[in-house]
């Protein structure tokens, strides 16, 4: 027999939820969806209790994970999926398509250089990430977030 989603968990699906509607494809810090019990302070437990059921909704299929970096180091962070939003590339896949964007830069360039042109073209990253501050509307709320690019 199965056991339905805890409360932890609950709390997180809704929180997310209430966030992408008004904030579609945010990635929230999980630091931030970590909630102490009301009339406490924020406890080392909380934050345990918040990676283990981020990491339960993740093999479950509900939420995606992903690390954002800093100026501050990598933070993880947290979305709802979405049926119809494309996923993010995993590393070795980004890696591959890496590769393949370089050799084609290098077949352009060769051409230009046998047509006699000085121009030459390059692969340029576009910047990576975007903070903003989320507000969840129904609770009034403010969460850190990120757009991954």
């Amino acid at each position: 027999m199965s056991r339905g989603l805890g409360v932890v968990q609950r709390r997180i699906l809704e929180t997310l939820e209430r966030i992408e509607e008004n904030y579609p494809g945010a990635w929230v810090l999980r630091i931030g969806l970590v909630t102490p019990k009301p009339g406490q302070r924020l406890e080392r437990a909380d934050r345990s209790k918040t990676e283990r059921a981020v990491t339960t909704l993740a093999t479950r299929g509900l939420v995606e994970c992903r690390s954002a970096r800093s100026e501050l180091g990598l933070h993880p962070v947290v979305r709802l999926i979405k049926e119809g939003r494309p996923t993010l590339l995993n590393d070795a896949d980004e890696a591959a398509l890496r590769i393949a964007c370089e050799v084609d830069a290098q077949v352009v360039n060769d051409t230009l250089r046998r047509l006699g042109s000085r121009v030459r073209v390059k692969i340029v990253d576009a910047e990576e990430i975007e903070y903003t501050t989320v507000l969840d509307m129904e609770t009034r709320t403010p969460y850190r977030a990120t757009y991954l690019f």
